[in-house]
């Protein structure tokens, strides 16, 4: 009789553990990836100007001490509440600022800032890299 309680609980908890690992895997599938490379040029003195380029984060120069910002506009078209991720990669990482992700609701549009500061100890020089936005469901 123990035998038969033994193998109900152990395959109530191997179809437990099955569920589990499916829905971790449905709700971890990245549904869409955008991929933008980044730069900018750290120089001891600010420089003012526009780069109004939509495949690319271009910061521009921007002096020690300084900042710039881009933002990026994300709409969610699924019928599903998403989770944008965003990671930066390169030599231009360290000095990005953003946040590490964004829930979208159904719908809505969202906007993600994403700063470039260069610090006062910075070298000048041409800092390049790629920005990934990874879309999840929520």
């Amino acid at each position: 009789m123990n035998m038969k309680i033994f193998y109900f609980v152990l395959g109530i908890s191997v179809f437990a553990f099955l569920i589990s690992l499916a829905s971790y895997y449905v709700n971890n599938k990245i549904i869409e990836k955008q991929v933008f490379e980044a730069s900018m040029t750290i120089k001891d003195y600010a420089v003012a100007g526009f780069d109004m380029n939509d495949s690319a984060l271009t910061f521009g120069t921007v002096g020690k001490g300084g900042t710039s910002t881009r933002r990026i506009r994300i709409e969610n078209k699924h019928p599903f509440s998403i989770i944008v991720f965003i990671e930066a990669n390169g030599d231009i990482k360290d000095f990005l600022n953003y946040e590490e992700y964004i829930r979208i609701e159904q719908g809505m549009t969202e906007s993600a800032a994403i700063s470039a500061s260069a610090p006062y100890d910075a070298t000048e020089g041409l800092y390049l890299g790629s920005v990934e936005f990874l879309i999840k469901p929520a």
